[in-house]
């Protein structure tokens, strides 16, 4: 599974892909917010790993349901913990992570983007 990774900062990005490349042996690629469109565009993914607060940007949020791409979020505010009502269905997995709750979340995989 190819996973893309997008968080606004690149050491917590990085630390998800550490836990994903370790215990999960998935393929990651980590991107900026500002270089999703190009990750999209130039790769291929089966997942997009990515901070709440990125996804609510309108460009993003209309670049991820024009990918098709089910997503996993990741937030350290505690109201986002129940779900974000923008993604419903959408796991969301808090900062900072523990290993088993990232990869239960990717692993679970029931979210269908055609549900929002």
């Amino acid at each position: 599974m190819r996973i893309l990774v997008v968080d606004q900062e690149y050491l917590v990005a990085m630390e998800a892909e550490r836990i994903l490349q370790e215990r999960g042996a998935y393929e990651t690629q980590i991107a900026m917010p500002w270089e999703l469109a190009k990750a999209l565009k130039e790769s291929d993914f089966d997942m997009i790993l990515i901070d709440a607060m990125v996804v609510a940007a309108p460009e993003c949020q209309g670049l991820i349901r024009q990918s098709g791409l089910p997503v996993v979020l990741l937030s350290f505010r505690s109201h986002d913990l129940d779900g974000v009502p923008e993604w419903p269905g959408a796991p969301v997995v808090p900062k900072p992570f523990d290993d088993e709750q990232v990869l239960q979340a990717v692993r679970a995989f029931p979210f269908d983007p055609e549900t929002f």
